[in-house]
């Protein structure tokens, strides 16, 4: 049980220039639910991971990783050949900074995805060799 108490004054001045205080105050009483600590959540039924979900993951975050690829490069090329047309040095660093974060956010987005890819793929390899191996023992 958590209790709450608040206080909170109010001061006011009548028409005869004297100060008067007005006290108002408040109590909360709050209970914790009965609750068990931890819920015991059961996992959902044929959710084993299989080759051809890792391949599929692998296919979706390699078009992912191909596509944000060619939109950075893209970004790159653009900003490269677009030169500012300022000559104040606060401008110019600015937008040097900006330039230099698109740049490393689609560098760091694409090299994420890609990662991602050739992981699945792995896995999907250990998971053939696993199951052909564990056929063969039996």
């Amino acid at each position: 049980m958590i209790f709450l108490r608040s206080q909170v004054a109010v001061y006011t001045k009548t028409s005869n220039s004297k100060s008067c205080c007005y006290l108002f105050s408040s109590s909360y009483r709050f209970s914790k639910p009965d609750m068990p600590e931890e819920t015991n959540l059961q996992s959902p039924q044929g959710s084993t991971p299989s080759p051809f979900k890792s391949l599929t993951g692998a296919v979706i975050s390699a078009t992912l990783a191909t596509g944000l690829y060619s939109f950075t490069n893209m970004v790159a090329h653009k900003l490269a050949s677009a030169p500012l047309q300022t000559t104040n040095t606060l401008a110019n660093r600015l937008s040097t900074l900006v330039r230099t974060l698109l740049l490393a956010i689609g560098t760091g987005a694409t090299m994420i995805f890609a990662v991602i890819a050739v992981g699945l793929v792995l896995l999907a390899i250990k998971q053939v060799f696993t199951t052909i191996f564990s056929k063969s023992q039996a």
